[in-house]
């Protein structure tokens, strides 16, 4: 089944698509890992404004609905969700 038809039946069916590109994207309440295989720029929604750390460069992002990822090539970002402990 293509991609693009299992995003639109999770749309439909009230789940949270986090992007469009054909990337693998694990998620929980807090943590979000996303790997990308093509270069590229991505945009990866989240659920709702929260506070974002990029974890590979161990820096606060801010408080955000979307995640602008720009891919060079193969690579894996990894984000923690919410308040750091």
């Amino acid at each position: 089944m293509p991609a693009e038809l299992l995003r639109e039946i999770a749309r439909f069916s009230g789940t949270h698509v986090y992007g469009e590109a054909d990337d693998v994207i694990f998620a929980d309440s807090c943590s979000l890992t996303v790997h990308s295989v093509r270069p590229g720029k991505r945009k990866i929604r989240l659920p709702a404004k929260m506070p974002v750390w990029d974890l590979v460069n161990n820096q606060k992002l801010g408080e955000l609905t979307e995640i602008a990822l720009d891919v060079a090539g193969p690579q894996t970002s990894l984000f923690c969700l919410g308040e750091r402990p």
